[in-house]
């Protein structure tokens, strides 16, 4: 913490001030926060320049609560898997592994530098709403994994989740799954 005239300056309040142009909340535009203070929640998906070209991320897109159906539907989970494999071998990402829950997917994805994340999410949950009807929810998580132990924890947690939510007794159980050494696939 700091002190300055008269304020008490945290790493939090200097960062809103950054954010806002050096305005504190009560001075700064509607438009740049929300009514209880905070700022909005929509955040923009663009991968830093400074980002190594291949760097992981660990996404997660979840279904609308008006979506009828789930993720792990056969007909639906067999499109949505051919999907991510079309995107992967057009270099749209490249996908380490991708797993189909009941109400979300969990993947991780690589990007080259001269394409954006968002450009491709968007593309895909749009083919995804359009072709396979999936009413996905608004945005979507993503975390950019900056080791190999991280990227590998990461996948061993993804892989798991099937049995945490107790919808299978082991992992290798799980069908609704796609990582890039797969050669035979049973959808």
């Amino acid at each position: 913490m700091l002190l300055t005239r008269n304020r008490v300056s945290t790493p939090v309040t200097r960062m809103r001030r950054l954010r806002l142009g050096g305005r504190s909340g009560k001075d700064a535009p509607m438009s740049a926060l929300a009514q209880d203070g905070s700022f909005p929640g929509k955040l923009h998906h663009a991968v830093p320049s400074w980002v190594e070209p291949g760097a992981f991320f660990h996404v997660r897109i979840r279904v609308s609560h008006s979506f009828n159906s789930t993720l792990t539907n056969p007909a639906v989970a067999r499109a949505l898997l051919r999907s991510v494999c079309d995107y992967h071998t057009r270099c749209c990402w490249y996908c380490r592994l991708i797993l189909l829950m009941p109400d979300h997917l969990h993947a991780l994805l690589a990007f080259e530098q001269s394409s954006r994340m968002s450009e491709a999410i968007r593309s895909f949950k749009r083919a995804a709403a359009r072709f396979q009807h999936v009413a996905w929810q608004d945005g979507y998580f993503d975390h950019r994994l900056r080791t190999l132990k991280e990227l590998e924890t990461t996948e061993a947690y993804i892989r798991r989740n099937p049995v945490a939510k107790s919808l299978c007794a082991e992992a290798e159980d799980w069908p609704w799954v796609w990582a890039s050494g797969d050669t035979a696939v049973a959808w």
